[in-house]
């Protein structure tokens, strides 16, 4: 009853004060007349406006609004799990919302402008939303129909890293899962490195097959290799048999896993073209902007894209990294795409953090 008497009280008071219904308007018309005539001022018009507000109104409407946050409250400690729930996917899906519509005009752009006309933010939403667009559709689509939400968000709050996306993580979600992904990818590094040991044979002529061999001694020997060293072996994975045309199959296969995307791809060689002519311009990007001036969840973000688990690591030591791998990037050709897209192995292969999650 105290709730329903409160109710109907806000709405007597919203409507005296905002929505003054005809009957009273002709009581103040009627009265402001009386008033004219008597005080031989003539008729006029009622004034208009709001009528000013009392301070009977202030005290019942800061009561309700006191009685409505200790109802909250109260809702809040008994049902906490309800209450987290619903933060998540409110909060979740605003952000999905206002990235999806940043998406759509980013897809716009790069249809007229191409990718060099994005930032690197711009490209980093650009490469990531299709993939959560895609985590999140299913947990969507279901929740459309009648009552489903009864069910599919409650389960989706139970296993966020299987039904959901980034926006719907807290940080310590972000990082945890970031880290896991990481991990699953380092799986694939050493089958990746000993099938190009065993094709090595193949490479001509003699100095390029030297620049190769003291790259792998340097792999081998815990040791990580330099740009420098790197750049030098572009011959073989532009023309050679390292390019991404003459790569067999399997190693093709390696490299969707141990760049997160996918078996499942069509066309799986022109997706890894496409992945690494983006990871070019994201690059290109970050060497223009600064790779001082990126923030740390920037670097951890860029750091985790490229091979590197970047835990636990400073600020300068991350930067020095990226700063590496740009060299490499930004001196490389289009043709030459599979030595970047190879250089999750090279550059990360020997890195302290990721031999801390490998074994």
């Amino acid at each position: 009853m105290y709730h329903l008497s409160s109710r109907t009280v806000l709405s007597r008071l919203v409507a005296g004060l905002h929505y003054p219904s005809a009957h009273h308007g002709n009581l103040l018309s009627s009265h402001a007349g009386k008033r004219c005539l008597q005080t031989g001022l003539g008729h006029t018009a009622a004034p208009e406006g709001r009528r000013p507000v009392t301070r009977l109104q202030k005290y019942v409407f800061g009561r309700y609004v006191e009685y409505l946050q200790r109802f909250q409250r109260a809702l809040e400690n008994e049902f906490p799990t309800a209450f987290r729930l619903y933060r998540v996917f409110s909060v979740g899906v605003k952000d999905f919302a206002r990235d999806v519509k940043s998406f759509a005009l980013l897809a716009r752009k790069v249809h007229g402008l191409g990718l060099r006309s994005l930032s690197r933010r711009e490209l980093e939403l650009y490469f990531q939303m299709p993939r959560d667009m895609r985590a999140v559709a299913p947990v969507l689509l279901v929740a459309a129909l009648p009552l489903a939400q009864n069910v599919v968000f409650p389960l989706a709050y139970l296993f966020p890293r299987q039904l959901l996306c980034r926006h719907f993580w807290s940080l310590q979600q972000r990082s945890d899962f970031a880290l896991y992904e990481h991990k699953r990818r380092l799986a694939h590094h050493l089958s990746a490195f000993r099938h190009l040991q065993a094709r090595r044979h193949l490479v001509t002529p003699e100095s390029a097959r030297l620049s190769l061999k003291h790259v792998f001694t340097l792999l081998g020997s815990g040791q990580v290799p330099c740009s420098a060293d790197i750049l030098a072996l572009r011959p073989i994975f532009e023309g050679g048999p390292f390019s991404l045309e003459r790569l067999s199959a399997v190693q093709v296969r390696r490299l969707l896993k141990l760049h997160g995307l996918g078996v499942l791809t069509v066309l799986r060689r022109r997706r890894l073209r496409e992945h690494g002519e983006l990871l070019r311009h994201m690059d290109r990007a970050m060497l223009a902007e600064g790779v001082t001036a990126m923030s740390q969840e920037e670097l951890y973000y860029a750091c985790f894209l490229r091979g590197l688990n970047p835990q636990n690591l400073p600020h300068e030591q991350l930067a020095w990294w990226l700063s590496e791998w740009a060299t490499v990037s930004s001196s490389i050709e289009p043709a030459a795409v599979s030595l970047l897209l190879h250089c999750p192995l090279l550059l990360g292969y020997n890195q302290p953090t990721n031999w801390q999650l490998r074994y």
